[in-house]
């Protein structure tokens, strides 16, 4: 039964992905989707938007941690990101933000800690229940106090949500976007709470990644870990180790290298008049932006392949050629 279901869960996503890339016409992606700050913290740039499935054609990673805040791992998964300069979404359940417990008050501290260090904070519900198996009444009361919890410790709302499971019904659609949340999903889970080792989410993130580009023609997007398993987040390491090595790889074949990006800003786009429920269109970068993003990751690849003695070279007129962008003509963003 473990099996099935990681694989059910696993599919969830390249279902989305392939919805998302297929169904609806892929629009380029221009500076506004990369806005800065106000796609971090509590991500009020990022407000009334499609539903974000991480669908792209390019290699753009973002990681997001579900569950949360937990007193033993997510003070361990902080440093560990700190460690590589990565920026992260938290989806927090606001019900660890109840009560005056001496677990609650520390749960409180480190989702304070972890929008002061510059990650996203988005809401994973109050309960942690399938939201599709509910009333519009039931809906409306874990919306109420998941904004109460999160006005209460951060002073403001989140305006990110990911329904547990990401269980969405009619109802959740339509009243999420009356409250100008953005739905956020994934395309790259592994089922990591059925895991027992970092090495096993490891091996699911490779053969993933594998097969989303193989069925859907996506390279990267939005990955989903939690960081309520030692397992997990000792995996954080262990999949950014790889994405390094492989950009090593790529640099070498003069391909497009993984860009490991902060914010869910590259996966946004405005909701508008668009009725709830439409999923977001897929990423496609416009080429200028590409090139310059890709030169700066060039940059640094090279120099860490050399340190490592990975494969390196300097081929890199290869890759903008493919893409009909000068070298010369792309500056660090």
């Amino acid at each position: 039964m473990s099996f099935w279901f990681r694989s059910a869960y696993v599919a969830f996503g390249l279902t989305a992905s392939v919805c998302c890339l297929f169904a609806i016409v892929a629009v380029s992606q221009d500076e506004q989707s990369y806005r800065g700050e106000e796609t971090t913290g509590l991500a009020s740039g990022l407000a009334n938007g499609l539903i974000i499935s991480g669908a792209t054609a390019h290699r753009i990673i973002h990681f997001t941690f579900d569950d949360g805040p937990d007193p033993r791992f997510t003070p361990m998964l902080l440093d560990k990101l700190d460690a590589v300069s990565v920026k992260a979404t938290f989806f927090f359940s606001a019900s660890r933000f109840r009560g005056q417990d001496k677990r609650n008050r520390y749960a409180v501290e480190i989702a304070r800690e972890a929008l002061r260090r510059g990650h996203t904070i988005g809401s994973h519900s109050v309960d942690h229940k399938r939201m599709f198996r509910m009333d519009q009444q039931s809906v409306r009361e874990q919306l109420e106090e998941n904004d109460e919890l999160f006005q209460r410790v951060f002073g403001r709302r989140t305006w990110l949500f990911r329904p547990p499971h990401g269980s969405r019904s009619p109802i959740v659609d339509k009243m999420l976007a009356e409250r100008g949340y953005t739905t956020v999903l994934w395309n790259i889970g592994m089922a990591d709470w059925l895991s027992t080792s970092a090495q096993e989410v490891l091996h699911t993130w490779k053969r993933v990644l594998e097969r989303l580009e193989r069925e859907t023609g996506q390279r990267g997007g939005v990955v989903l870990l939690h960081d309520t398993h030692a397992w997990s987040v000792d995996a954080f390491d262990l999949i950014y180790a790889d994405i390094m090595k492989r950009n090593c790889r790529l640099l070498e074949q003069g391909e497009e290298l993984y860009d490991v990006v902060n914010d869910l800003g590259f996966f946004f786009a405005e909701r508008g008049q668009t009725q709830p429920g439409i999923f977001a269109p897929a990423v496609f970068l416009k080429p200028a932006i590409l090139a310059a993003r890709q030169a700066h990751l060039r940059e640094d690849t090279r120099y860490r392949c050399v340190e490592t003695d990975s494969p390196q070279t300097t081929s890199d007129q290869a890759f903008y050629a493919t893409k009909g962008v000068s070298s010369e003509s792309s500056g660090r963003m």
